[in-house]
């Protein structure tokens, strides 16, 4: 009987680089600005806060302000790698849904509190576009004003193409079920990035739902500090029917790591 060793070594060599293709990148990635996520997981022992203030509820449209409240939404999501191609990940979000005191029924609180997993199926080679999945639980930890009926859940598939050296495309799609009973949404976005130099990088990306067949926009720019850290800010039109308000957005990322 032949000496099938190095056949079987061959094969396990090939099954551990493919199980254990680093997902660790030069520069951080991250799901800010923006609001698409990428597909591919932190990479193992690599920890990253990803936190930022959004001010939104600024009346663009044709009449007067028909509103008067000016909402104000702090998030935070912290991101773990267990292995190179799965993470683990917490958010919370505090909100203030009348932060200039406009309205005498002013609610705030944690709005928003989140744990889940993403796994990178695919890596980008070619055409090929890298794949990730990601699923978290809505949780019911929140405020009074805010608190849900059940544990919601949501799902994301995210796709990545690096298109040339400075340019990328990133799609997202999911599903969420809020946890209120009502049906899941379906959600969609898309952003294309393109880079400046080894510091600059800016972005326009449209998300929205199937659902009410929304679409919105927005845009921004971010500044790479380090490697390891990243600040951004970014605005952004919205509405139901139309573009009728605008939001501001600015944050920061920053991971730690051994490598």
């Amino acid at each position: 009987m032949k000496n099938k060793t190095p056949f079987i070594t061959l094969l396990f060599l090939l099954f551990f680089h493919t199980a254990l293709q680093a997902q660790f990148a030069e520069k951080i990635r991250t799901g800010r600005p923006g609001q698409s996520i990428g597909a591919y997981a932190l990479g193992k022992n690599v920890f990253q806060v990803q936190a930022g203030g959004n001010l939104s509820n600024f009346y663009v449209g044709e009449s007067e302000n028909i509103s008067g409240k000016k909402v104000f939404a702090g998030t935070a999501v912290l991101r773990y790698g267990l292995t190179e191609k799965l993470e683990v990940s917490a958010v919370g979000t505090y909100r203030n849904n009348d932060l200039f005191g406009a309205e005498t029924n002013e609610q705030s609180g944690i709005s928003n509190t989140q744990i889940g997993l993403r796994y990178n199926i695919l890596q980008n080679k070619g055409i090929i576009p890298a794949v990730g999945l990601q699923g978290r639980l809505l949780l019911r930890a929140q405020s009074d004003d805010f608190q849900r009926d059940n544990t919601g859940a949501k799902i994301i598939v995210a796709t990545g193409n690096k298109l040339t050296d400075n340019l990328s495309l990133i799609t997202n799609l999911g599903f969420t079920w809020a946890g209120n009973g009502d049906p899941a949404r379906t959600n969609y976005s898309a952003v294309l990035s393109i880079a400046f130099g080894e510091k600059w990088s800016t972005f326009a990306e449209i998300y929205g739902n199937f659902s009410d067949f929304s679409t919105n926009f927005d845009t921004g720019l971010a500044y790479f500090c380090t490697p390891d850290l990243k600040f951004d800010a970014s605005v952004g039109l919205y509405g139901r029917n139309s573009l009728d308000f605008l939001f501001l957005d600015a944050g920061f990322s920053w991971r730690w790591h051994k490598r």
